[in-house]
């Protein structure tokens, strides 16, 4: 969020359109993450990494809308965070690119990697025998996520035919 106030600062058209984009799409996946850790909490009753596990076992919805929601915001190339840090960071900075890409890349791998073990678990792992409601994403739960999917679909071809 630094780089896209520094950016607005800068005042470079591009990279202002740039950013209101960024903005939307931080906006729409931060909304849906805290709605996800909320549908899990309100089963599982516990954020805890520890006792939420096994979301794909006991909620099938619930755990394909978590990965969903972690691909898109882990700026994995092709996604619409990708594109944005990608273009934010090729207006704003004066280092070389070959350096830059070496940076995005591992940028792009050292995260999911950091996150892989604790997603993993929570999803795939095998259910505790704790108090769990074993109640999937109702229907408007779902409808809410698949909205903030679609608009994250929509605005990602918004900005590739706009850039």
């Amino acid at each position: 969020m630094n780089l896209i106030v520094m950016c607005f600062l800068f005042g470079y058209s591009p990279v202002v359109s740039v950013g209101i984009i960024f903005c939307f799409m931080h906006a729409v996946l931060s909304s849906l993450m805290f709605f996800l850790v909320d549908c899990v909490q309100r089963r599982f009753q516990s954020r805890q990494t520890a006792e939420v596990v096994g979301v794909m076992h006991t909620s099938p919805n619930l755990g394909l809308s978590i990965i969903f929601m972690v691909l898109m915001y882990l700026a994995i190339p092709g996604t619409l965070k990708f594109s944005c840090e990608f273009m934010l960071f090729c207006y704003t900075s004066d280092i070389s690119f070959l350096m830059f890409f070496i940076i995005l890349i591992s940028a792009s791998t050292i995260a999911p990697i950091a996150f892989a073990k604790i997603w993993y678990s929570c999803v795939f792992g095998t259910p505790n025998s704790k108090s769990f409601s074993n109640n999937d994403l109702a229907h408007k739960e779902l409808i809410i996520v698949l909205l903030c999917l679609l608009f994250l679909i929509v605005l990602s071809a918004f900005f590739y035919n706009y850039f």
